[in-house]
């Protein structure tokens, strides 16, 4: 048996690859020229590569955990603390690059969005006031400004992390008791 390190410890490099990989994915539809604002075919297929390789990382350093680590032992919990020490990784890891694509690299980014919002909103909704238009923009601001996105990032990785790393947990885990 190794020596025993935390599930934290243990999760660094795990959490930093998996965010260089999505932000990896970020920057190629942002090289193809994607508007963000619009979710092409390109959104979806970086978005399944990126859960791809969640599910991948997940199981890989579950089972090295698991086999390297604790005696090739792994209860469920512990493969979930896994998983989501590594999705929390990541989405602070991609966080950081996301606030600098919005602040620095595309700091019209946000607008983008915006303005797409209201062309929509307009199309769907001819009739609107400008009233409602200006109080659904308002809030539309509010939710695409870095401060919310990276923060509401993170929760959301931490859940879908939760999510896949129980699934994972489930095939992956093995006690001592033949129950």
């Amino acid at each position: 048996m190794n020596e025993k390190i935390s599930i934290l410890k243990f999760s660094v490099i795990p959490g930093i690859t998996l965010g260089v990989i999505q932000i990896f994915l970020a920057v190629i539809v942002y090289v193809m020229g994607v508007d963000a604002s619009e979710a092409g075919w390109q959104a979806y297929v970086s978005g399944i590569v990126s859960t791809i390789a969640m599910i991948f990382i997940f199981v890989i350093n579950q089972k090295k955990y698991r086999d390297e680590i604790n005696d090739g032992l792994l209860s469920l919990g512990e493969a979930v603390k896994i998983g989501v020490t590594i999705a929390v990784i990541a989405a602070v890891i991609y966080g950081i690059y996301n606030y600098l694509f919005m602040t620095v690299i595309e700091p019209d980014f946000a607008q983008n969005i915006l303005d797409n919002a209201e062309q929509a909103m307009l199309e769907q909704n001819p009739d609107m006031s400008d009233e409602q238009l200006d109080m659904a923009l308002g809030m539309a601001s509010k939710f695409s400004s870095p401060a919310i996105t990276v923060p509401l990032g993170i929760i959301g990785s931490a859940i879908i992390g939760l999510v896949i790393s129980i699934i994972t947990g489930l095939f992956v885990k093995k006690s001592d008791s033949p129950l």
